[in-house]
């Protein structure tokens, strides 16, 4: 009696168990395969003089996200400044430092770390101006040291911090277009 009612769990068990095994291995895939590349556009009514201002007063950054905790100029040279993150990730402190190339003649603000908790952390926003608009494009790619959980793990992080950055360009929005 015994031996038929494990025949049968392992008979209806094994392919139900099978499928379930299946199912999260295909969603770890499709993780495993998305683009580390994350895009994003905004549009601000005002020059592009008056938001690069904005974009660049780093050291108001914390007043502008609650998750921002601690943003502190580093250094500051004429094309390049320094910044040291900490950024609260629902009670996950994610601290890091950035290297700031500054626009000068070309109309792009690059953002790429150089040591902290990212293996890699680069975030391109372009200035395009549109008449008395300027639409900022970003491109942003994180990658974390997680070994094989990096692209799943890492890929919720990344989206985080991702909103977390789109956030602050979007109160940089409300202050310099409620400020004309």
């Amino acid at each position: 009696m015994k031996r038929k009612i494990i025949n049968k769990l392992y008979y209806v068990g094994y392919p139900l168990l099978r499928g379930i095994i299946y199912n999260v291995l295909g969603i770890v895939v499709e993780k495993l395969t998305r683009n580390s590349m994350h895009t994003s556009e905004i549009t601000i009514d005002a020059p592009r003089a008056e938001v690069l201002k904005r974009l660049l007063d780093f050291e108001n950054y914390p007043k502008y996200s609650s998750a921002v905790e601690e943003l502190s100029v580093v250094e500051r040279t004429a094309k390049s400044v320094r910044l040291k993150w900490k950024v609260n990730l629902e009670d996950a402190l994610l601290q890091w430092e950035d290297m700031v190339t500054l626009p000068g003649s070309s109309s792009k603000v690059l953002f790429t770390s150089v040591s902290g908790d990212f293996d890699k952390y680069i975030r391109k926003i372009e200035l395009r101006d549109e008449g008395s608009r300027t639409s900022l494009c970003t491109t942003t790619d994180i990658v974390f040291n997680l070994g094989l959980l990096n692209k799943v793990i890492g890929n919720i992080i990344k989206e985080k911090v991702v909103r977390i950055n789109d956030n602050l360009l979007f109160k940089i929005k409300e202050i310099v277009e409620r400020q004309r």
